[in-house]
C-alpha cells in the first residue's frame, strides 16, 4: 500500500495566509516608541515620563496651546499637562526640568505612536492625542488643548 502525500495544497494555504498577514499590516508602519523623552517639532510639543523623584506613574507634555491651570499665577512656571494610567489629565505649572535626568529628546513625527507608563500618544500632522486605558486624555490640535 502506497500512501500519497500532497504538500502542494498545504504550501499554498500557508503562502496565502502569510501574504494576507503581510498585506494587512499598514504599509510603512513603524513600531511604537518607548523613548523616555520625545518631541514633535511640527506640533511644538515635548512629552516624556516625569522624573521618578517627582512621579513614577505620570507622563508630562508641554506645548503651544496647553493652558495655565485655573487660578494660577501668571508669573510662575510654564504650563504643562500630566496624565497617568488612570484618571483624568491635570494641568500643572513646571519651573525646572521635570523629565528623566539626562534624557535626550528624540523626534516623533506625524503618524507615530508612543507608549509608556500606561499612556499612549499618537501624532498626526496637526494633532497630538494622549490617552490612558480609562479612556481619559487630551488632544492638542492647532495650538488648542482639549481634555476628555
Amino acid at each position: 500500500m502506497t500512501r500519497k502525500v500532497y504538500l502542494a495544497p498545504a504550501a499554498i494555504v500557508i503562502g496565502v495566509l502569510t501574504l494576507a498577514t503581510v498585506a494587512s499590516a499598514s504599509p510603512g508602519a513603524r513600531p511604537t516608541s518607548h523613548a523616555a523623552l520625545w518631541e514633535d517639532p511640527g506640533l511644538t510639543v515635548l512629552c516624556g515620563v516625569e522624573n521618578p523623584a517627582l512621579s513614577k506613574t505620570k507622563v508630562l507634555c508641554q506645548g503651544t496651546g496647553v493652558p495655565r491651570p485655573p487660578h494660577s499665577s501668571p508669573n510662575g512656571g510654564d504650563p504643562a499637562v500630566t496624565l497617568a494610567s488612570t484618571g483624568k489629565p491635570r494641568l500643572v505649572l513646571i519651573s525646572q526640568n521635570p523629565y528623566m535626568p539626562n534624557a535626550a529628546a528624540g523626534t516623533l513625527g506625524a503618524g507615530r505612536t508612543w507608549s509608556l507608563r500606561g499612556v499612549t500618544c499618537t501624532t498626526s500632522a496637526h494633532a497630538l492625542t494622549c490617552k490612558n486605558p480609562s479612556k481619559h486624555g487630551f488632544t492638542l490640535r492647532n495650538y488648542h488643548y482639549k481634555s476628555f
